[in-house]
């Protein structure tokens, strides 16, 4: 049935998401947005990680940021009075990277016109390409096209088609059958990797041109249906009943008898996925469990080393002197991991994954509160003298980097792997809950 194929480089590329040079300037969550109170206009919505959809179905209301997206001069929106984004541009132009250069002088963005926070042409994505499959195999769909991070891909249509009805038959199990023909399984675990060069040369579909006005109503409406729900492993996704009608409708379009071809369709994609990721199960653990353990016992031995006690406890052991009652306010908090949010002239933010939000008089405060926070600990005893704070916080951060280097330079001492000795370093400092200074 070679004649109701076709290239899929005939109908469509695929490109990689925008690099907007800034992603703490432009990439915004909902709390931003509503705290700089930027106007709707200036905002589009992102879609960042494929972790973000488990279904074909891309739902903007679990889409976590909005990419600001303004390419009105700093005069025109003056005149316009667009308070929000004008407030939020000149908060960005104050902002440094951790290398001190400022934001609006970075080289990724400084030759912008007309100004440094307009992106450049950009291309909103409705399907995208996935690189990499485990035995879950689909292509996200939004109906409303988002912003694409340059972390995704995603597929621009050469032809004025119907976008949907291309998603459609990119999850038809056709089509997928072709996607596990050209991919590469090199990834660890028996990983499918679709390289976009592969897609380009050697991917393949049905012809959209099949489908007549009534099997493309009914794919359409079928598509629908299966694109809201979880994508399941393909062993049990080829027993769903929307997925067979899916299927079956693509089968039909290609002149080809349902009761005939289905099954060993099936088949063929189950029996080559499981191949593939069994496969990958079955190489060696031996070797890698002799490694996890080697190097398990590598840290260990620098603890050993470098911290017999364990590290020295915030705040009490970095206080000149113990703190009275009256010498404190106390700051509640949610128990959750803190991390410091946006600053706003002299206010700190310190946040939270969950939600939480504590606007910290200064940056001391702020870094006392994240620092000085335990797991399940729920009201903080925080100096109110900004003395005390300050010197405290500035021990400690001095203390964090010597430990670190020291640390370091034991493991570098044992082992000659810069990335092991990183990777090893960072694992002792998450272990006992110690921010990984710079």
């Amino acid at each position: 049935c070679s004649d109701k194929l076709i290239n899929f480089n005939t109908v469509a590329s695929i490109k990689r998401g925008i690099t907007t040079g800034i992603n703490e300037f432009f990439y915004l969550t909902a709390d931003r947005i509503q705290h700089w109170g930027i106007e709707d206009e200036f905002l589009i919505p992102v879609f960042k990680s494929p972790k973000e959809s488990t279904s074909i179905a891309i739902a903007h209301d679990k889409l976590k940021l909005k990419g600001f997206f303004c390419s009105w001069s700093r005069a025109e929106l003056l005149k316009a009075k667009k308070n929000g984004a004008l407030n939020y541009i000149a908060h960005g132009v104050k902002q440094r990277g951790k290398d001190g250069v400022l934001w609006s002088k970075r080289p990724s963005v400084v030759n912008r016109k007309p100004e440094w926070w307009v992106l450049p042409d950009v291309e909103l994505a409705s399907i995208f390409w996935s690189k990499a499959y485990d035995s879950r195999l689909l292509h996200r769909f939004s109906s409303t096209p988002v912003l694409a991070d340059c972390r995704l891909y995603f597929v621009s249509e050469k032809k004025a088609i119907n976008k949907k009805l291309l998603a459609a038959v990119l999850n038809s199990s056709v089509s997928l059958l072709f996607l596990e023909i050209i991919g590469r399984v090199n990834l660890g675990e028996g990983a499918l990797d679709v390289m976009v060069e592969d897609a380009v040369n050697y991917m393949v579909l049905p012809d959209l041109n099949l489908f007549t006005d009534d099997i493309m109503t009914k794919l359409l409406v079928s598509f629908d249906k299966i694109s809201q729900r979880p994508v399941r492993p393909i062993f049990e996704e080829v027993k769903m009943k929307d997925r067979r009608q899916l299927d079956s409708l693509i089968l039909e379009a290609m002149g080809l008898d349902t009761n005939k071809y289905l099954k060993p369709l099936y088949k063929g994609l189950t029996e080559m996925v499981r191949e593939r990721t069994e496969l990958g199960k079955m190489r060696p653990k031996v070797k890698k469990a002799k490694y996890a353990k080697d190097v398990e016992s590598l840290k260990n031995n620098v603890l050993k080393m470098v911290l017999p006690n364990g590290p020295k406890k915030f705040p009490e052991e970095f206080l000149e002197k113990a703190l009275k009652a009256e010498d404190c306010k106390t700051v509640p908090v949610t128990g959750e991991l803190l991390k410091l949010g946006t600053q706003f002239l002299t206010q700190q933010e310190v946040i939270s994954d969950g939600g939480y939000k504590y606007n910290a008089s200064s940056i001391n405060e702020a870094k006392y509160i994240v620092y000085a926070q335990k797991p399940n600990s729920y009201l903080l005893y925080v100096p109110t003298d900004e003395e005390t704070m300050g010197k405290a916080v500035q021990k400690y951060e001095i203390y964090l980097k010597e430990l670190r280097k020291k640390i370091s330079s034991e493991l570098g001492n044992l082992v000659d792997d810069y990335k092991l000795v990183i990777s090893l370093t960072q694992q002792i400092f998450a272990e006992f809950n110690l921010p990984f200074a710079d």
